[in-house]
């Protein structure tokens, strides 16, 4: 690792490689914002959540607890985006429907009266 070969710190090493697998998480996060519905599968995610949470109750370093928390942060956000997608597909039995709040083809509100 290029942090370890000019610093000879392993916590810095450790920080960078950090901060690289937050920089991974960038591009499904893009993708989650932007989507329309879920494409990611829930199951996985969760037993990516839950393993760090489990290591997390047996860490003994500063670094080992870095990355566990780092896991279960990314992953949770990961999560609630996927659930945000699902709220905007309807999955989730809260279904938004822009094409009810549209205006009508008139291009005018009906007003009352």
């Amino acid at each position: 690792m290029i942090a370890w070969a000019f610093t000879r710190q392993h916590a810095v090493a450790h920080s960078a490689i950090q901060a690289i697998l937050v920089i991974a998480y960038l591009p499904v996060v893009r993708r989650l914002w932007r989507a329309e519905r879920n494409t990611e599968s829930f199951t996985m995610w969760i037993r990516l959540m839950v393993a760090p949470a489990f290591s997390l109750l047996s860490s003994r370093g500063v670094l080992a607890t870095a990355y566990a928390v780092r896991a279960i942060v990314c992953t949770g956000l990961l999560l609630l985006l996927m659930i945000r997608a699902d709220l905007r597909h309807g999955v989730l039995g809260l279904r938004c429907q822009r094409e009810q709040w549209a205006l009508p083809p008139s291009g005018r509100w009906k007003t009352a009266g």
